[in-house]
């Protein structure tokens, strides 16, 4: 939670600013810009990230109104991915518990108490962990019975130690 500190303490400051229409889209696309020009491995994990979430059937992309890309299934949001390579993705709150046992996944942002999670890209960042946590949203999204799905998975989670067997368990 201490990477996200700064950005608490800015929405705290600040977050009157995102009601004024398009300045979030604006500062997000100068992230956007200073990711590409002081963080080319991130921004090119972002771009690789846009692309094959833009193949999976029935995902659209918007605006996200407080910036950022945002992922839609079904008129769902599943996930936003600002500027910065900072990646949110929405689960059931009691999913969200279980998955920020995990490295690299951290409550949201600013909205810690919430079901979303964030994943902060780096040069470094494991995609194939991060496809999967997109696939969970996705599924979750898409599927009649996904409180099933996502309860029985959790169950999984929960009944093992080892954090990588976690991951390469429920990515079966």
């Amino acid at each position: 939670m201490t990477k996200f500190r700064l950005l608490q303490q800015l929405h705290k400051q600040l977050g009157f600013l995102q009601r004024i229409p398009l300045l979030p889209q604006f500062v997000d696309e100068q992230l956007k810009i200073g990711t590409l020009l002081f963080r080319p491995k991130v921004y090119e994990k972002m771009m690789q990230l846009i692309q094959q979430l833009k193949q999976w059937p029935q995902i659209t992309t918007q605006y996200h109104k407080y910036g950022g890309l945002e992922f839609r299934i079904q008129g769902n949001e599943i996930a936003h991915l600002h500027g910065n390579g900072l990646l949110d993705i929405i689960f059931p709150l009691k999913f969200r518990k279980a998955l920020v046992m995990l490295d690299g996944i951290e409550p949201h942002h600013v909205l810690e108490t919430s079901g979303w999670i964030s994943v902060y890209l780096s040069a470094h960042t494991n995609l194939t962990q991060v496809f999967q946590l997109l696939n969970w949203a996705y599924r979750y999204h898409s599927q009649a019975d996904h409180w099933t799905v996502l309860l029985a998975e959790m169950e999984a989670l929960n009944g093992e130690k080892d954090k990588t067997a976690q991951i390469k368990h429920l990515n079966n």
